[in-house]
């Protein structure tokens, strides 16, 4: 018997529910792990030309008088600089759709778990594609190389990482920028949902006063409340924490954009939830696991980077202490896992003595029994003793 707990009322996504058994889940499970890996994998194909052809240099090549054009208007220089960045906003705008509709189809009962599950998708999306991708290499054929040699030599992943990641702190700073600019103030001017209103108001039916207010094909009116997408506004602000760990030490710029960008954001969001979206107070604390495992990652690979980088600058003993550091990380790591998740998955003995005693000395006990749900099999009478004549 698998048993988990039920989800609030408004919570429950009840296409999903009954449909499926345990192993059909399972399955299903599997399928979208498969499908988001090779989401992952594939979508490095527009990402990478996206950041290698908006590049300045990449757009001389390919625009044979572009050199005129910029000595003639040495502005335009700047703004095709933002290029590369703006091209990976949109690259990490469009993803989360498809990972949306992957967790839909992994046949969670609650609205909670599928955003976690998303949260987990685009996490992992968004460290591979706009950190690894955009860090490690510019060209397809970059990467291949990149990934046949850590095939070959595993270890050669620390100086990779030192070689490449302190190049790239210019298109980084951008990107953090842009994200201010531009993310966060549609957010704050919702910009997104006056565009699915209008949507909404001209293609939906608006036959009765109903149907005027109730969601159709995923838009809803532009004066509807709306819960809070926790999934792509914690991505984003964890890939920025992980920029800001990584080129701390390498790069202090990047720790100003991050700065900047982390006091807007606490502005717009704060903002936006204490008088835009509707408050959810049961999200089960679903996120969090997730949460603390990425943010650990984040500390791993901004340590193994400054390992990289202190071991090619032939220093020996900043980059001994910098193993140190990550030595610490993975003990403290461990002690985490060992003494947490259990307690948290699993209710304690003493807890469940303690419960049993209460119960039994409460004389409420036998009205919260008449209001747990029975099966029907346990609700029927024995059966009459035949009549003997």
């Amino acid at each position: 018997m698998q048993i988990q707990e039920a989800p609030p009322s408004e919570d429950i996504v009840w296409a999903n529910v009954g449909t499926y058994t345990y192993e059909q889940r399972d399955f299903f499970s599997l399928v979208a792990i498969g499908a988001t890996a090779v989401l992952i994998l594939f979508w490095t194909v527009p990402t990478t030309l996206v950041v290698a052809l908006s590049s300045v240099d990449s757009l001389r090549r390919v625009v044979p008088n572009l050199d005129q054009v910029l000595d003639a208007v040495p502005w335009l220089e700047a703004m095709l600089q933002q290029l590369s960045p703006l091209g990976l906003v949109v690259m990490n705008s469009l993803a989360p759709l498809l990972l949306r509709l992957i967790s839909h189809g992994e046949g969670h009962a609650s609205q909670n778990a599928i955003e976690a599950s998303v949260f987990a998708k685009v996490v992992a999306f968004q460290l591979v594609q706009t950190f690894f991708v955009a860090s490690v290499a510019g060209s397809l054929s970059a990467i291949a190389d990149k990934i046949q040699q850590i095939i070959e030599e595993p270890l050669q992943v620390i100086p990779m990482l030192g070689r490449s990641i302190p190049g790239q702190s210019t298109l980084f700073v951008s990107f953090i920028l842009v994200q201010t600019g531009l993310s966060l103030m549609l957010q704050l001017l919702r910009v997104v949902p006056l565009l699915c209103g209008f949507l909404y108001w001209a293609l939906s039916p608006n036959l009765t006063a109903r149907e005027k207010t109730a969601p159709w094909w995923g838009l809803t009116p532009a004066t509807t409340s709306t819960r809070f997408d926790f999934t792509t506004t914690m991505a984003q602000h964890l890939l920025i924490f992980v920029l800001v760990l990584t080129f701390a030490p390498l790069a202090p710029v990047v720790s100003i954009a991050g700065g900047i960008f982390f006091v807007v954001s606490d502005t717009v969001y704060r903002r936006q939830l204490l008088c835009v979206f509707v408050p959810t107070t049961h999200s089960t604390g679903l996120h969090w696991p997730q949460l603390y495992s990425f943010l650990i990652t984040g500390l791993f690979i901004s340590q193994t980077t400054l390992v990289g980088v202190l071991t090619l600058k032939q220093a020996p003993t900043p980059a001994a202490m910098a193993l140190v550091l990550l030595f610490l990380t993975a003990l403290f790591h461990s002690w985490i896992r060992k003494s947490y998740p259990s307690v948290s998955e699993y209710l304690p003995a003493e807890v469940c003595v303690a419960l049993d005693n209460q119960r039994r000395r409460s004389s409420s006990l036998p009205h919260l029994d008449r209001s747990i749900y029975k099966q029907p099999a346990m609700t029927q009478k024995a059966p009459l003793s035949p009549q003997r004549s």
